[in-house]
């Protein structure tokens, strides 16, 4: 399953480091989860539609996913973007709660 202008993933494109984007870059949970999923990262690219190759990237803080590709990535996981990228931070929005209705997080 190969989608092309999906695969967008940003560099870092000044060298400050300890900001927002660096700690994006570093703190995803995006391994572990798959992991929990036990799936490896061939199995996730596709059911993400992204390549192995930013599935690597981005596990190992050397890439930032654009929204996009943190949706596809979250959907595949069942899981929020939040999860991936933000473990450390409580969500105020309504979730699905899996049965068409919403719950608080």
């Amino acid at each position: 399953m190969e989608r092309k202008g999906v695969d967008t993933i940003h560099r870092h494109p000044w060298p400050r480091r300890g900001g927002l984007i660096d700690q994006l870059g570093r703190d995803n949970r995006l391994k572990e989860l798959r992991m929990k999923a036990l799936l490896n990262q061939k199995q996730l690219s596709e059911l993400a539609g992204v390549s192995p190759w930013t599935i690597s990237k981005i596990e190992h803080g050397q890439r930032l996913p654009i929204l996009g590709v943190a949706y596809l990535l979250a959907q595949a996981l069942g899981v929020s973007i939040e999860d991936i990228f933000f473990p450390n931070s409580i969500s105020i929005l309504p979730v699905s709660n899996g049965n068409g209705t919403r719950d608080r997080a």
